[in-house]
């Protein structure tokens, strides 16, 4: 994945986290419930496919499914429009299923290397502490991009931090190599998790 994974896995957080407010929905009425789902489909969709992920056309059918059932429901000769709903009910929920799941397993791949680069990192930066290579910090709190990039170059040109960090890359890209740096040393140092702008 060439794109940054932690965006990757902040965005596939917050559609999971959609995924309740439809399931309320759904419980309470059922009106507009098809465009709802149809637009968490869409979107998901849209956002797998913006980073290549082929777990795209999963929600593509499933989408498309949705749209075919519609508001009232699939169609049995002989069913009252209540068993309609109800079977439209079940479907949408087991298509919310899946649509879950599916997304559910892309957001753990990635994030399984998200992950393992902030362990890495972390323990690059306890190692930079170790050898007393934190004193250009700024004392009281957060970095600056420039000053978080320039302490990155010192941690780069030491050739034993050097190798974790090679580790890290060939796991997240470089914009999330600072955002982890960042966060590790707001964690370590400010005891505070840093918020981060989408």
């Amino acid at each position: 994945m060439k794109h940054s994974i932690t965006l990757f896995t902040d965005k596939a957080q917050e559609l999971l986290r959609q995924v309740s407010c439809i399931a309320d929905q759904m419980e309470k009425s059922s009106s507009g419930l098809t465009e709802t789902l149809r637009k968490w489909l869409s979107e998901t969709e849209e956002f797998l496919k913006q980073y290549n992920c082929a777990e795209q056309a999963t929600f593509a059918a499933i989408r498309a499914s949705v749209v075919a059932i519609g508001d009232r429901g699939p169609t049995d000769k002989g069913d009252s429009l209540s068993d309609r709903r109800k079977r439209r009910k079940q479907l949408f929920a087991q298509y919310i299923n899946e649509g879950v799941e599916c997304l559910y397993r892309v957001y753990m791949r990635e994030n399984i290397k998200v992950e393992e680069a902030r362990k890495l990192i972390t323990q690059v930066i306890l190692v930079a502490l170790q050898n007393g290579h934190l004193h250009s910090l700024p004392p009281d709190g957060p970095m600056t991009m420039p000053q978080l990039t320039t302490f990155y170059s010192t941690l780069y040109a030491d050739n034993e931090l050097r190798k974790g960090i090679h580790q890290a890359l060939a796991l997240v890209s470089y914009p999330d190599i600072l955002r982890l740096t960042d966060e590790t040393l707001s964690r370590i140092l400010y005891a505070e998790p840093r918020p981060h702008d989408g």
